[in-house]
Order: C-alpha cells, then structure tokens, then sequence
C-alpha cells in the first residue's frame, strides 16, 4: 500500500465520523487569508494527539459531503504553504515553525488536497512576534473540534504539556533516549578510567552513553566488513545507554578498516540463505549510528562501505550495478523489508551458507537487489 492509498484511507475513516476532531479539520475551499491559514495550522501541530494531523480541503464542514476542490477558484500548493512560513521565520519563537506536506488524493473522483502536519517534538509552536491576525506569544491549539480563539491562549495546563513533550518528559524511558541523542550538541563527553568514552545529556545527565568493550562477545567479521582492508584487526564494542544506574540498552558497534572505521551494526533479516542488512527506521539503533557520526568528524561510514573481490567465475555484473562504489546499507521498517521479502525470498530458509565467499555473494546480492527495489517504489 503506497503512502497516497494510505492517506486516502485515513481521510475516509476520517469522514465517516460526520465531525471534526482533535487532528483534522475539514475545509470547503483553500485558505485565502494568511493569517487564518497559519493560525489554523498552528492550532493542528500544537494540539495533544500522538500522529500526524490533518487540515482537509473540498470537504463541506457542515454536513462532511465530498464538494472537491475547484480549480476555478484561488488554491495554495506545497511551495506556497511553506513560504507563508520561511518567509516568516524569524517572527515565530526560536525559528521553528511546523513541518508539513501537501498531498492531492481523489475522492469520488473529485479533487481533495490534504495538509499533512507531522507530529514533531518542538511544540509549542507559536509567534514572538504578530503575523497578521496571528498574535505575538499567543500559543494556540487545538481541544476536540475547536481551535483556541485568534484573541486568546490555550490553557496553563495545555502549554504545560506541551513544553513536557518538547523535552521528552512524557516518553518512556527508551523514547527519551532516543529524543536526547537527536540532540547531538546537548552530549558533553568524558573519559572513564578504563579509557573507554563516555557522554551525558547535559539537560538531564542521569543519562550517559558509554563505550564498552566486548571483542570475546560479539562478531566483528560480518559480511559488510569483508570489503574492508585489514580484516584481522576489525574490533567490536557496545554503545551501552544508562539512566542513572540502569542499563537501557546495548548496541553492537563494529570497529574496520585497521580502526579507521566504524558504525553501528544495521539490523538483518536472512535472505536467500544469507542477510539482508538494513537500518531500521526510527529504532534506537539508527539514532545510535547517527550520534555515533556527529561524534566522529560527521562521516557516515556505512555509506562508503567498499565492495571486496568476487571470485572469477562468478558474474559481478548480474548481482553488482556497473555504477556501484560502495555497498548500500538503506534505512527501512521492518514492515518494509517483510514486504520485499515475500517476493524477492517467499520460503526464507534457516539453512545457511557457511563459505565465506559465497556469503559475501549473497550478501551483495541482497544489498543491491532491496536497493533497487527500494529506489522502484519511490
């Protein structure tokens, strides 16, 4: 199901509720005003709700009837939407204004655009300054179908929250740490006296992320380091996450390239009696190897993981791009990767390979053939 039919579904179940709520907001025509249009927009990405919100054009607001967008009359695209916001940037508070998408779905085949506001952590949004009929620190939002008047301010109580959620207070414990390592220039970094580094988060620094060796227990000879020059040196360490005393999580970090290298291990599912390597998308893991890159000059090597020698008889065009420099390791769901999976590999296999050189075969077989799929469903 690609992300339109997703959206499609959701404004469906969305109308079949013959009411607004607290993330949608139905609109018969495209905002002409600006001022209203960015009050609206602020009211959705403040209010209390734990996924995207919706502003939804060509939909009657009083009796939910698909009317469609007319093209005869004024309309705002994506580009026009964001510069009402750029253009305004330094007027709302810190910088930060919402992020946003439009989208144009067909219902009853008629035209229906759709305001995507992501769920971000920088509430609350609002103005320091006055942008037409929007006030200066006023902070709107949004309570079941009503948006906080132009005139007025949420609640103590919903402002409150809402600085809780842009500082993680209301995440479990994992979410937080995930929250807190995005903020890669709030670490202050130290060394214990094993020599091995250590971080805290200087906003809460109860919680720490130190390096610790674990070469006996964990591999280090995996299939995307095989490209590597000296793979006798390779090396593994933890990446271990604490607050306070207590140990959240350990993830496998993988030293190559005579230590010239590292990243963090990608996940892998097998494929083909090998692994398909994968970062999965929004997991602990992938905020680690990002942390893992701000702290180490900003290079990124899972991206220039070289490609090892194939044996002759073996015919690199059919399984390696002509093009291709480097072995890819993509960033994908795990619903993603089952998807891909279910044609590319339908019986999936527990017997692996053993042969080191096959392996690798397999491997960039795998790397290469997800890629492409990926690069296909864009």
């Amino acid at each position: 199901m690609n992300e339109l039919t997703k959206l499609h579904d959701i404004v469906m179940r969305l109308l079949s509720n013959k009411k607004e709520g607290q993330y949608w907001d139905f609109k018969q025509k495209h905002h002409k005003d600006k001022g209203e249009l960015i009050h609206d927009i602020l009211c959705l990405a403040n209010a209390k709700h734990d996924g995207p919100r919706y502003l939804i054009y060509g939909v009657s607001p009083d009796n939910y009837s698909i009317l469609g967008v007319d093209d005869s009359e004024m309309t705002r695209t994506q580009a026009d939407i964001i510069s009402i916001f750029s253009d305004n940037q330094s007027k709302f508070a810190f910088g930060l204004y919402p992020d946003f998408r439009l989208e144009t779905i067909t219902i009853d085949k008629k035209r229906v655009d759709v305001l995507v506001i992501e769920n971000c952590f920088y509430k609350p949004y609002f103005a320091t300054n006055k942008i037409d009929c929007v006030r200066a620190n006023s902070i709107y939002t949004r309570v079941m179908d009503r948006n906080t008047p132009k005139d007025s301010s949420a609640a103590p109580n919903e402002i409150e929250y809402m600085w809780q959620e842009r500082f993680g207070l209301t995440l479990p414990a994992k979410e937080k740490v995930k929250r807190f390592l995005s903020d890669y220039g709030n670490w202050e970094h130290y060394t214990l006296e094993d020599g091995n580094s250590c971080w805290f988060y200087k906003t809460f620094p109860e919680f720490t992320v130190q390096i610790e060796d674990a070469a006996r227990i964990l591999g280090s000879r995996q299939e995307w380091t095989r490209g590597e020059i000296n793979q006798d040196l390779n090396s593994a360490f933890y990446y271990s996450v604490y607050v306070h005393q207590t140990r959240l999580a350990q993830i496998h970090a993988v030293c190559f390239d005579d230590g010239r290298k590292a990243m963090v291990a990608p996940a892998w599912k097998p494929a083909l009696r090998g692994r398909l390597y994968f970062y999965e998308k929004d997991s602990l893991a992938l905020e680690m190897q990002a942390f893992h890159v701000a702290n180490n000059g900003g290079v990124d090597h899972s991206k220039n993981l070289r490609l090892g020698p194939l044996p002759d008889s073996v015919a690199k065009i059919s399984i390696v791009p002509e093009a291709a420099s480097a072995v890819p390791i993509p960033i994908a769901s795990c619903e993603l990767v089952e998807k891909f999976l279910q044609n590319y590999d339908s019986e999936r296999s527990l017997d692996p390979i053993r042969e080191e050189v096959m392996q690798y075969q397999v491997f960039l077989q795998n790397q290469f053939a997800f890629h492409k799929w990926l690069s296909d469903q864009s």
